[in-house]
């Protein structure tokens, strides 16, 4: 008798089947390797999309000149981000300095190394380390800001910038598992669901109904404002970079893109956004996510105390 064929509970939208404008943001971070896109933004169910996390595997010989090329890469993705009228570098980390990641400015990536603490880092010394090294960027995708992260693990020869001692699926899971009790225990009661949803995920089939409950929360409306409440975070990493400056246009065009989207309590609020001055903007804009988050909050933890049972083993 022919083996059942196991259920298929979510779909993952591969990157093919992106848009061109997404794709072509994929391209701008692109190494030489192997990227994938991670997180729930690919999974199909879910109607309201987060940011975009990519990993991604390349391997280089372990030579000088390998070690410049990437270099060499990377500068060219700043300096075309810079000159672009549609991508902001927000954050880039490379190195560790006393265990904590050092942060590249387009400046630092220009003269090839950073000072910190008096010390000199060189950008090729610091691909030799054992640290991650993220690239995070905010891109206008049809006028409206996304963003994306890539974190790229990167091999020369033997030498590489992650450890390749895999966790078996059981510490993994345990890691996961405790990720959602310490959230829940913290009152990031809808952050705690998502782990709980990726911990769910190792096992689809046995974990089928609770994964379905999770996808019809995170499609109903607080997951639709706690989408929104990531839009006005976005807004604000936009307002507060310091890679390059942003016209207005663009400010007003997010804000009337988040008010159209909004349920009609918060219409009045983002209309006030819309008229406020410019130095109290980012004010505003974080007195407007702390009154979704307490609503998410709140709606998440009643979500929760009715469905105790999510979180049994």
């Amino acid at each position: 008798m022919p083996r059942r064929k196991k259920e298929k509970i979510i779909d993952n939208k591969p990157l093919e089947d992106f848009s061109k404008p997404e794709k072509q943001i994929f391209a701008f971070l692109h190494l030489t390797g192997t990227q994938s896109i991670v997180g729930t933004t690919p999974i199909e169910q879910i109607k309201y999309k987060t940011d975009f996390d990519l990993f991604e595997y390349s391997k280089f010989s372990n030579k000088p000149e390998a070690y410049e090329l990437v270099y060499k890469m990377f500068k060219e993705k700043i300096n075309n981000a810079y000159n672009s009228s549609n991508i902001w570098i927000t954050d880039f980390k490379l190195g560790q300095h006393k265990s904590i990641p050092i942060r590249w400015s387009r400046e630092d990536i220009d003269a090839g190394y950073k000072i910190v603490d008096d010390v000199r880092y060189d950008f090729t010394t610091c691909l030799q380390q054992k640290s991650m090294i993220k690239l995070d960027v905010l891109a206008l995708i049809n006028g409206i800001l996304n963003e994306f992260s890539e974190v790229y693990f990167l091999s020369f020869g033997e030498n590489k910038n992650y450890y390749t001692e895999l966790s078996t699926l059981k510490e993994l899971s345990k890691m996961i598992y405790n990720d959602a009790l310490e959230y829940k225990t913290n009152g990031k009661y809808y952050k705690s669901l998502k782990r709980l949803f990726a911990y769910l995920r190792l096992d689809e089939t046995k974990n089928k109904k609770k994964i379905q409950k999770l996808l019809d929360f995170f499609n109903s409306l607080v997951g639709k404002l706690s989408g929104l409440k990531g839009d006005l975070e976005e807004l604000e990493l936009l307002l507060t970079q310091k890679f390059k400056p942003v016209s207005d246009d663009i400010i007003k065009r997010q804000l009337q893109h988040i008010k159209s989207n909004v349920p009609e309590e918060y219409k009045n609020l983002l209309e006030n956004l819309i008229n406020i001055s410019s130095s109290e903007l980012v004010k505003g804009i974080n007195d407007v996510m702390d009154v979704m988050n307490e609503q998410v909050q709140s709606e998440t933890k009643k979500f929760i105390d009715k469905n105790k049972t999510l979180y049994r083993l």
